[in-house]
């Protein structure tokens, strides 16, 4: 709606009174100033008004100051110059600084009603004009315009941005010979009818666009061309990754054109030329427009989809009632919902809105609606494959775990394999003294010394041994056990006194001093006591090797000077008590640099075939960071090894 103010700037009062009883009641609302400063100020004031008329000669700053300084704050703003001198060469002034009309003093009030129509239409045809750019500005499709000859005469910016070129590089040329654009020379004008292509595909910094002509339909009134610019980048791409799933589908994603109403007379044909659904409802629900697609694709021609929109109008659960409400100020976009057909199937489509005003004032919403059926269908598709393909990875997983903890149990029976001597060690010392207390109580039975207190004291001595050992073959019927999957928190310590009941004895016979250094109230950690004890075991053992190994090979060439033989278990916590730790450290002799590179590698070692499988710390690491954790290595040829398993700290630590 056109504003309906204007300000009146003269010093002379009965002009004021004169004009502002004519402009009242022709319903215009009048401002008055006497001089140039006033009206400038009320100009700041009230940003409503549209129409100046200013006399030439006032005080304060001349008609033509203030037509300057107007024009150079407010260039929208109409100004009317009146002078009471009949100077041409004023009026070419000011006309020159961008005066709207002029007017000579005296006038007739026909005269004013004749120039505030001009003003009128003025204002109205510039408004026009700005909705129009402002349209065609966001148009989220290119659109390019050429003479009859294809001369580019211009472009909007949608379709600058899709041919990466700039407006030198566009406009004042053939359009076949824009960048990239060569293939356009199709459209050139030929002798023979039929010989023209109606679209191109290109390829432009790795996007496909297509170029498709519009006929407008004047005949031979036509005084430009107009061509529709698309990015169908992402349809190229569904149908080559379409084309891998499968041969029997080929994704035909059509070309998207979303068009803005307009008054023009082509305005009909480019919108039935988009491949999407295009609907315009006034602000009462009536279905204004309604393109060839939408028919097409809903089977319903405009009346019948009139009374399908009113339809889910009255149907506020469906989606489709945001879509359609005429009263809805929500604007959507990329709302997928499904549309009702004429023979009862449904249609995917992918909804966006818009609401307007025309320029009469009325309101409207424009709805476009883009097909996604087929992709929606394939995407269901993938999905499908997906599931089963993860169905397929979690099976081989839980088989790989399956054998993991087998190779895990197996290797835990071969260490049990070779740490016997010392289990049986473990066994003969109980053993002997359950032997010797037995003969002591037969003893003093058959010397008739056998007193009550002297055979409760030896039955608990008894007592005790049994003890002893059920609690070794416990611990070691653990050891053995396959591991369980249920991790709970425990102490660290308690791993280390396992691996050490089970292998200590027998480190021990190698005359091999052992040290235990294991700080109290340690944070717990989350695992698998008996896997964490193999682990603390498998470490043990090849320590007890290196060591022994360095003496046998000092003891072969005759070096023997007294070299210490230590193994040490230390524990810890750092970072904060946020981690926990325990070191295996020996005197051994050492892992050289190239070994070290390897050692961890499966089946790898440097032991005779008798004495070990290379599994063992393959296994270890492998047991070690399904914890969570970690193993590090420090080792000094000829002088010994340091192996450091570190584990997170338990949560509720």
């Amino acid at each position: 709606m056109e504003s309906r103010e204007l300000l009146i700037i003269d010093d002379d009062e009965s002009i004021h009174k004169v004009l502002v009883d004519y402009l009242c009641s022709r319903g215009f609302s009048v401002y008055s100033a006497f001089n140039g400063r006033e009206g400038l100020d009320l100009l700041r004031r009230h940003p409503s008004i549209h129409l100046v008329i200013t006399d030439v000669r006032i005080p304060g700053a001349d008609g033509l100051e203030v037509l300057t300084q107007i024009k150079q704050r407010y260039p929208q703003m109409q100004v009317v110059l009146m002078t009471a001198f009949s100077d041409k060469n004023l009026a070419i002034r000011a006309f020159r600084q961008g005066a709207d009309d002029f007017l000579e003093k005296p006038f007739h009030l026909d005269d004013l009603g004749e120039v505030l129509e001009r003003s009128v239409s003025r204002q109205h045809l510039r408004s026009l004009s700005r909705r129009w750019r402002q349209l065609l500005e966001h148009l989220p499709l290119g659109l390019v315009i050429c003479s009859p000859d294809g001369m580019v005469e211009g472009v909007t910016p949608a379709a600058q941005l899709l041919l990466n070129s700039s407006l030198e590089d566009i406009v004042g040329r053939p359009l076949w010979e824009v960048p990239g654009l060569e293939a356009a020379k199709t459209f050139q004008p030929q002798d023979t009818p039929g010989t023209q292509s109606e679209v191109i595909e290109v390829s432009i910094c790795g996007r496909w666009i297509v170029v498709q002509p519009v006929e407008t339909g004047l005949g031979s009134d036509i005084v430009s061309t107009f061509f529709v610019v698309s990015d169908i980048t992402e349809e190229k791409a569904l149908q080559s990754e379409l084309s891998n799933l499968s041969k029997e589908f080929e994704a035909r994603v059509e070309e998207r054109t979303q068009n803005l109403i307009t008054e023009l007379e082509f305005s009909q044909q480019l919108l039935d030329t988009a491949g999407v659904l295009i609907a315009v409802l006034d602000g009462e629900g009536k279905l204004v427009r309604l393109n060839k697609f939408a028919e097409e694709i809903s089977r319903f021609n405009r009346r019948e989809a009139e009374h399908v929109f009113s339809h889910f109008v009255q149907h506020p659960e469906s989606p489709l009632s945001r879509i359609f409400d005429p009263r809805s100020t929500e604007e959507l976009a990329g709302l997928i919902a499904d549309l009702p057909t004429r023979d009862g199937s449904m249609r995917i489509i992918s909804w966006s809105t818009r609401n307007f005003v025309s320029r009469q004032g009325m309101k409207g919403r424009l709805i476009v609606g883009i097909d996604v059926t087929e992709q929606k269908q394939l995407e269901s598709m993938l999905k499908s494959y997906n599931v089963q393909l993860e169905n397929m990875v979690e099976s081989r997983s839980l088989e790989l775990r399956k054998k993991d903890a087998q190779l895990i149990h197996t290797a835990r029976l071969a260490s049990l394999g070779e740490i016997a001597a010392g289990i049986t060690h473990e066994m003969k010392q109980p053993l002997n003294v359950i032997s010797i207390t037995a003969d002591l109580i037969k003893l003093l039975h058959k010397n008739r010394t056998l007193t009550d207190d002297l055979l409760l004291s030896n039955l608990e001595k008894i007592r005790r041994t049994v003890d002893r050992m059920a609690t070794t073959m416990n611990h070691l019927r653990g050891f053995t056990h396959i591991d369980s999957a249920n991790f709970k928190p425990f102490r660290i310590q308690e791993a280390v006194d396992g691996a050490l009941s089970i292998i200590g004895q027998q480190i021990r016979l190698d005359d091999i001093d052992i040290s235990l250094e294991m700080p109290d109230q340690l944070p717990k950690i989350q695992g698998e006591l008996h896997q964490i004890e193999q682990v603390l075991v498998n470490l043990m053992q090849n320590a007890r090797d290196a060591i022994v190994g360095k003496m046998q090979a000092m003891e072969a060439t005759g070096t023997m000077d007294g070299a210490p033989k230590r193994l040490a278990v230390r524990g810890g916590a750092r970072n904060n008590g946020r981690e926990v730790y325990v070191e295996v450290e020996d005197t051994g002799s050492g892992v050289d640099a190239a070994i070290r590179e390897r050692i961890f590698e499966p089946f790898f070692t440097t032991k005779e075939a008798d004495r070990g499988t290379g599994l063992g710390l393959s296994i270890s690491m492998n047991i070690v960071q399904s914890h969570g954790g970690a193993v590090e290595l420090e080792s000094t040829p000829g002088q010994g090894s340091t192996f450091r398993v570190i584990f997170p700290a338990a949560p509720s630590e």
